[in-house]
């Protein structure tokens, strides 16, 4: 058995998923939203706030009073309007590991579930990413830690016993994937175009 593990944002799409995300669910009002979320990007860019604080007070502007329900169907409705955002040199590798019922395909992601979980199914792969927080049916934060770094090492051990495959091919772009670069036996940094 062999499994494979993939970045998502800038391995396999050409743009991050997030921002499209939230410029495909509020349209014209993300800029405004995004002057609002002004004050925490300047706390993160002066180490004031941790990445994931930024990232939680990040992500409840643009997901601020949308209930569950209604994020779901906008991620299901986003995923079909993401699809084009990929990268087809990344999809039709995938496509060919799909022809062997031996290979694991994975989608290790810092992004959240609440996207990538619908993306992954429309490709036809696992996925591994950052969770998302809900009370009383609307968004609260990130669940646990965000899936960056170290913690997708620690993700990706909690799922896969990786002693049981012969090869494990990772494939990312970024300081955040390295960690998992360094766990594989094959390792490709900005493989896809």
């Amino acid at each position: 058995m062999k499994l494979y593990l993939f970045d998502f944002d800038g391995t396999i799409s050409k743009t991050d998923s997030m921002i499209e995300f939230f410029k495909y669910i509020h349209g014209i009002n993300f800029y405004f939203i995004l002057i609002k979320s002004i004050p925490s990007i300047v706390k993160f860019k002066l180490n004031i706030i941790s990445k994931k604080e930024f990232k939680n007070t990040f992500i409840l502007h643009f997901l601020y009073n949308i209930n569950e329900n209604q994020i779901d169907v906008l991620s299901n409705e986003f995923a079909d309007y993401y699809i084009k955002n990929l990268k087809i040199s990344a999809l039709n590798y995938i496509k060919k590991l799909q022809e062997d019922e031996q290979n694991h395909i994975t989608i290790v992601s810092a992004s959240l579930d609440i996207w990538i979980k619908p993306i992954a199914r429309l490709i036809g792969v696992n996925y591994i990413c950052t969770l998302s927080k809900f009370k009383n049916n609307f968004f609260i934060g990130i669940k646990g830690e965000n899936c960056w770094g170290k913690n997708k090492v620690r993700r990706i051990k909690e799922i896969y016993h990786l002693e049981s495959y012969s090869q494990i091919y990772a494939f990312g772009d970024s300081r955040g994937d390295l960690e998992m670069l360094d766990l594989a036996t094959n390792r490709h940094f900005n493989f896809f175009v």
